[in-house]
């Protein structure tokens, strides 16, 4: 039983550390997805749509980003500023058409 726990201790510990040595770049890519999925629920809430989830986009994006976690760093850092570049690129063309505020 100790062994167990101490089994699980040590995964979590080895979690957080993996965690955290995430590029900077990368926890640029996740908060800018994560506010462009926010303001896609608030715009889809302003418009009525009842179907759009924020929490399953989230989740969705979770699995994508887990997959970068499993990256060496400098694909890692690639991947990440490939994403901000592509997110900050949409919500602008949707800003620009209106489609997002």
């Amino acid at each position: 039983m100790k062994k167990s726990l101490l089994f699980v201790a040590l995964c979590a510990f080895a979690g957080q550390l993996a965690a955290a040595e995430m590029p900077a770049a990368c926890e640029e890519y996740k908060k800018v997805s994560y506010e462009f999925i926010d303001a896609m629920e608030k715009q889809a809430k302003a418009q009525g749509n009842k179907e759009f989830s924020a929490e399953a986009t989230k989740k969705e994006f979770e699995a994508d980003y887990a997959s970068i976690k499993k990256l060496s760093k400098e694909e890692q850092e690639v991947a990440c500023h490939k994403g901000t570049a592509e997110v900050k690129e949409i919500t602008n063309m949707l800003k620009s058409s209106g489609l997002l505020k």
